[in-house]
């Protein structure tokens, strides 16, 4: 189970990595983020009586599950973080429109 959730961690940083803009800290900091909530995760359940008595195969599921959640919730949050900005700098603009008064 320990080299599965190396492997895991490991394609979570570079697939979470990958799905971050072109910026190399974004991408970085979100690789590591992918791959922290899948290590933590996987970590976790390895712990449980019924993970420890499960076959390989189930093993690799609850790998690839993990693995899987961990980085589509990362893309999630990056997709948030893009539409809160989006929506504060159309706040902003049209605020700093000029109000039109109706004619009279």
């Amino acid at each position: 189970m320990k080299r599965k959730i190396m492997v895991s961690v490991a394609v979570c940083f570079f697939v979470g990595g990958s799905l971050a803009p072109p910026d190399m800290i974004c991408q970085i900091a979100l690789g590591i983020a992918a791959a922290v909530l899948c290590g933590v995760t996987l970590l976790a359940l390895a712990r449980r009586p019924f993970v420890k008595s499960s076959p390989s195969a189930m093993h690799t599921l609850v790998c690839v599950l993990v693995c899987t959640i961990s980085v589509l919730s990362v893309a999630c949050y990056q997709l948030n973080l893009k539409a809160f900005e989006q929506s504060k700098r159309a706040a902003t603009s049209v605020s700093a429109a000029p109000s039109e008064k109706p004619a009279q």
